[in-house]
């Protein structure tokens, strides 16, 4: 055996008929990552004019999230650091806004 035990041999490519093949886990693996990324990835919101657009862009970022799934990770990082900080400054608008005799009901809705 070249010097190499029964146990230690790299095995290659299997043929599937006896055992388990190569052929028969790639597709499963494939399909297994595939459907995790689809369901891990929340793209925003759509605009009403963007219904059927929103597909696409989750096509696009799945593709990404197969090949670098670090770029979608940071991207995720990125977005809830952006809205930790509107939270602060909303908090922060509404303590102002408090302190000048305005209640929290009275706070515009869209500020």
């Amino acid at each position: 055996m070249n010097g190499k035990s029964g146990q230690n041999a790299t095995i290659g490519w299997q043929p599937e008929p006896t055992t388990r093949g190569t052929s028969g886990l790639l597709p499963s693996c494939v399909i297994t990552i595939f459907l995790c990324v689809w369901r891990a990835v929340h793209i925003n919101i759509p605009a009403k004019c963007e219904r059927y657009a929103r597909y696409g862009r989750k096509f696009g970022w799945l593709a990404l999230g197969m090949i670098a799934p670090e770029v979608v990770v940071f991207a995720a990082w990125h977005q809830y650091n952006e809205a930790r900080k509107l939270t602060n400054k909303v908090k922060e608008l509404q303590e102002n806004l408090r302190g000048k005799g305005l209640s929290r009901t009275k706070v515009p809705t869209y500020v």
